[in-house]
Formats: structure tokens, sequence, C-alpha cells
């Protein structure tokens, strides 16, 4: 919108880097720039930012009814130009001849498709990709939820039935949304009336609008883009949530606006895939211990009351086990049985009130006897990290470590039934919970301890 608003003429560009070549033009030609084009800009921005950030605020507090700053600028715009002869006195660009009428429907050239296929594919990713990102955007702000596989039909049937009157593909109008936005819309009866009355304008009114400047339609454009703009502030929210996230989300916006849509689109979702395949591989992992007079199990070494169990090792894998991070796994659980990596203290530095509580509560090391795979957060595993699983039951009941898993759910259960898993680990060794397995495990201990007292007696 840059070169309307200047009131200067630039070559358009495609593909990769248009960008830089488009502010390149736009420098090179800044001192040719329209006086009166820019004048009308000014005017015309500052009237639209006076009322949306004072008026329209203002209004608010007195009555629902919208201002339509919008159509005002327009009305107020064409008069002008129409009256003062802007075209012809000051060389301003104006909108121009608008046909009036609609063409005859007709079959659409499908002889085209060959050389249309691979374009038509990018260009029905890309608009798709827009028009839902802007339904998140305002769902999010008006708190509804919307439905992504609606929003595809709504544009697959659009483009079909516009094919057949030469339209151009269906998609969202990010500009057109937030001036409509910015007048109070809110339903699809808004659409529905824009629908009527730009037939009535294409079938009679056309020729009203033609001495409308270019630049007025440009600054209602910019003034609309302000919201979208800010959005840029929540990076720094993104940043303290997730380096990642916000990473993807930096290269992202740089590749869109540096390369071109479609280009920064495809490395955006390069890099999230790329980014949930490396979480995949290498999920949280944690030896858990048990808070005292509850029974409520924690990281030990995030936790410093948690307290490890006698002849216990509860293991946790926070994601699925598959074949890309079984030797994750097998690392993470070799460590945890080792205590490397999970020493029972607390990361931050203990207070000596929090040390004497920790020695307080800490138990003289003994001889691990059970594993116990915490599997809540796995959510489903495939036939390597089944197999996997059987093997480690058998290497470790051969070191005299009996293992055990706490609750799995169905869909992994599944897995390991297939995989024959559960013929090696029986089914008195599977628990509902890692509760239900301590419990278990620390009682059959003990009545093998008194089994053992009273066969010395």
């Amino acid at each position: 919108q840059i070169p309307f608003l200047l009131g200067i003429h630039t070559r358009s560009f495609d593909g990769p880097l248009k960008i830089i070549y488009i502010f390149i033009e736009i420098f090179t030609l800044i001192f040719t720039s329209n006086p009166a084009v820019m004048v009308i800009s000014v005017f015309t921005l500052t009237a639209m930012i006076f009322s949306n950030e004072i008026i329209k605020p203002w209004c608010r507090t007195i009555t629902k009814l919208p201002i339509p700053a919008e159509f005002i600028v327009v009305a107020v715009g064409t008069l002008a130009s129409y009256f003062g002869k802007f075209k012809d006195t000051y060389h301003v660009k104006i909108v121009g001849e608008i046909p009036t009428g609609l063409p005859e429907p007709s079959s659409p050239p499908f002889e085209l498709l060959p050389a249309v296929a691979v374009d038509s594919t990018v260009i029905s990713i890309v608009a798709y990709t827009l028009s839902i990102s802007m339904a998140r955007i305002f769902a999010k702000k008006y708190n509804y939820s919307i439905d992504a596989n609606q929003e595809l039909y709504a544009m697959g049937a659009s483009n079909i039935f516009g094919s057949f009157f030469g339209c151009a593909p269906i998609a969202v109008s990010l500009a057109r949304s937030l001036i409509q936005e910015a007048a109070g819309c809110m339903t699809q009866l808004t659409s529905l009336i824009c629908c009527f009355v730009l037939v009535f304008v294409l079938l009679f009114l056309g020729p009203l609008f033609e001495t409308l400047p270019n630049c007025v339609l440009s600054c209602i454009i910019v003034v609309a883009l302000k919201e979208m703009f800010m959005q840029v502030l929540d990076l720094k929210k993104v940043w303290a949530i997730s380096r990642t996230d916000a990473l993807i989300w930096i290269v992202s916006f740089l590749s869109v606006v540096i390369i071109d849509i479609d280009y920064g689109l495809l490395i955006g979702i390069i890099i999230s895939l790329l980014v949930l395949l490396g979480r995949s591989q290498k999920p949280k992992t944690a030896r858990l211990g048990r808070v005292p007079n509850t029974d409520d199990y924690l990281d030990v070494s995030k936790h410093f009351i948690a307290v490890e169990i006698p002849t216990l090792c509860i293991f946790q894998f926070c994601g699925a086990l598959h074949f890309a991070n079984c030797e994750y796994f097998i690392k993470k659980l070799s460590a945890a049985l080792r205590k490397e990596s999970y020493d029972n203290v607390a990361t931050k530095p203990l207070s000596e009130k929090q040390l004497q509580l920790k020695a307080d509560l800490t138990f003289n090391q003994t001889k691990i006897q059970y594993l116990v795979i915490e599997m809540n957060g796995m959510s489903y595993t495939d036939s390597s990290g089944g197999i996997l699983l059987g093997q480690l039951c058998k290497e470790y009941k051969e070191e005299g470590i009996t293992m055990c898993l706490a609750a799995p759910s169905e869909n992994v259960l599944e897995t390991l039934e297939a995989c024959g898993t559960l013929d090696v680990i029986s089914p008195e060794r599977i628990y509902h919970s890692v509760q239900d397995a301590v419990k278990s495990l620390t009682q059959h201990d003990r009545l093998v301890a008194e089994d053992h007292s009273y066969t010395k007696l």
C-alpha cells in the first residue's frame, strides 16, 4: 500500500525476495512522490486514527450503533475528488472505470488444468492457511470455536461455484475482515449484506465510485491492519513460555516477509515438523519419589521433599515410545537405575532447614529389586517399543530386577499384547497407577521379610 500512499508507480515483482525489490523501488522513486497524494493520505490517516482511537471508544459508551467512519471517508474522498478534479488537476490516481453487470455463467476451461495444476495446488494451500489463521485469530479474540473442516468445505464450494463465473480463487481478505471488525460487524449477516451491496454496486452504482482516490482506500487498509501488526508484541510472551516456539515464529515471520508467503509457509511447516520430531525423539523423563504422607509422586531431581522408596525405581517416560527413540529410552532408563542425572537433590540450592528435612527423609541405599515404568504420559508405542519392553523385562529379570508397568493406556496394552510383550510381563505386574504398584510391591516385600524371619526361627 505504500506506493499508493505516496503517489508513485512501482513495477510489480514476483517470486522470492520480492518485498526487498519493492522497497528498493520505493526508495528509488520516493523523491518523485505526488505532494497532493501525500496530503490526502496524511489527512485520511489522521481522520481514521482519530476516529478509531477517540471517537469510536467514546461512542461505545453512549450507543451500540457503530460509527461508519470508513464509509464516511470513502464518501468524502469520492465527492472531494469529483468536485476538485483531483485526477486532472493534481494527477491523483483514482479507482477509474468500474464495469457494470455480471458475466454469464460458462463451463471452466478444463483444458488448462495441466498447465495450472501445480500453481493451483500452492494457491489453495496458501489460501486455506490464511483463511484458517484469520478465523482462529478472531475466534481467540471473541472466545468462540471454529471447525477447520467446515471452513474447508465452504471454501471448496465457493470456488466451485465461482469457477463458472470466471471468479478469482476464494480466500480470506485480511484488510476487508479487519475493516468489518473495526466497523462493529460480528456475524455472517455482514457478509450477506455486503454481497447484496456489491451486486447492487456492480449492477448500478459502480460509476459513482470511479473518482475515489486510491490513496484513500490504502489509508483505510493500513489503519485496519494496525491490530494485526500489534500481534508482533505477542512474541515477548511466546518467548517467555517457549523459546523454541518463539524461534519458529521468528523464522516463519521473516520467511514470509522477506522471501514470499508460499515459501514462508513451507519453511514454517518444515521447521515445525522438525521440532515436533525432535521433541518426540527426546521426551521428558524422570525418576519419581513419593511425597511423605501423600499418594503423590514427583521428580526427585526437582522436588527435594520427594523420597525414593527402598528397593524400587520408578521411571517416568512422558512421550510416545517408538523406533526413533528406543535408544534414548534405554539410555535414560539405565541412567535412572544407576542414579546418574537423577540424584535425589533439588536443582536449586537448599536452605539449612531444607537440608535438615532432606537428611531426615533420606533412606539407606538398598539394592533395587523392582523397576516400575510410569506410562501415564505414554500416548502410544509401536512394535519396536513393545518388543523393547519385552527384551528389557527379560534382561532385568536375569539381574534380579522385576519390571512392572504402571498406568498404561488401552492403546499401549493392545500393542504390547500384539507384540507378545504381555507373555513376558505377567498381568499381575501391570498396575492402574504408581500408588497401586508401590502398595503391592512394598506389601510383597514385607511378606517375604516376615516369611524369612519365621524360617529363621
